[in-house]
């Protein structure tokens, strides 16, 4: 600014570097000034390294509660484990009663459970609740069809070609 000029309320002087506009300005830097020292970016890699461990304003607003991503990457991983145990039922002969996978169910049910529990109580999530709820969902209708696919075939007696194999693959 020249010399003289009106910043704000106060009259901008080349004197007083205090009053300058850019020195209020984090993250603006004046041009007409030389780079930071060594000296001052040390100073400033160790004031960040200082608040490094702590929380910011929004962590502590909106605290982290649950890990869904988390969850969900479990979930998936479990409903891969059923339809693989499927996939190997199926190549079986004779066929029993599909038991491991009536397990697994139980269990994907339960962490979907717990999941939307999770989901009821947070107040704040990484993305939309809806798509969380959505994700968990669907993946539990790929273990209740595997599972019941396996009961009807186990109950109907049905010996499984290479057609069903296919498509359980």
């Amino acid at each position: 600014y020249p010399k003289g000029a009106m910043v704000g309320r106060k009259r901008y002087s080349a004197r007083d570097d205090r009053d300058h506009p850019f020195n209020h300005c984090p993250g603006v830097r004046d041009l007409s000034r030389p780079h930071a020292t060594h000296g001052e970016y040390i100073m400033n890699e160790e004031k960040r390294n200082r608040n490094k461990g702590k929380k910011g304003l929004f962590e502590f607003i909106f605290p982290v509660e649950h890990d869904f991503e988390a969850m969900l990457a479990l979930q998936a991983e479990k409903t891969l484990e059923c339809v693989h145990t499927l996939v190997q039922w199926l190549k079986k002969t004779p066929l029993d009663e599909p038991q491991q996978l009536m397990q697994l169910e139980i269990q994907v049910d339960a962490m979907r459970y717990d999941l939307e529990e999770k989901l009821m109580a947070s107040f704040s999530t990484p993305f939309d609740r809806q798509d969380i709820y959505s994700l968990s969902r669907q993946m539990d209708y790929i273990v209740n069809y595997s599972c019941e696919t396996a009961r009807e075939i186990f109950a109907f007696e049905v010996q499984p070609d290479d057609a069903v194999l296919g498509m359980a693959e």
